[in-house]
């Protein structure tokens, strides 16, 4: 059963390039539902998936982040990570599509978790680059 990737907005989930991409799970208006249907969501989303990564901007409102908090103490899974990297909007959407890439290969959610870590600094090395011409390895 793979991890299910969920972003708070839907601009973070870019559609996917094959058929095997999972689709992403926005979670939309998280701080503004009630919380018996915001909790009602989420266990779903455990139930169906066995673990959850959330994508959240660190840019999203604080009431997002706190909602996604008490989401999670209600709960008392660790089957649920928030994922708060620093990039700007379309390298967080990136991030997202990679890691429901990688979600549908039937990866384990901690290695899931740790390569999107490591995916944080190649999409940031990438955007800062001007060309990738005669590049043989990224700085």
């Amino acid at each position: 059963m793979p991890t299910a990737i969920a972003v708070t907005s839907a601009d973070m989930a870019l559609p996917p390039q094959d058929e095997r991409t999972l689709p992403a799970v926005v979670l939309r208006d998280v701080d503004r539902r009630p919380l018996e249907q915001a909790l009602a969501e989420m266990q779903t989303l455990v139930e169906q998936h066995g673990h959850v990564i959330v994508v959240c901007s660190q840019a999203a409102p604080t009431a997002v982040q706190r909602r996604l908090h008490t989401l999670r103490s209600l709960m008392e899974s660790d089957r649920i990570a928030l994922f708060r990297p620093d990039l700007p909007p379309l390298g967080l959407a990136v991030l997202a599509r990679q890691l429901r890439q990688l979600a549908s290969c039937d990866i384990s959610p901690g290695v899931l978790a740790s390569a999107g870590r490591l995916l944080v600094h190649y999409i940031h090395a990438g955007a800062l680059l001007n060309s990738v011409a005669r590049l043989d390895r990224v700085p």
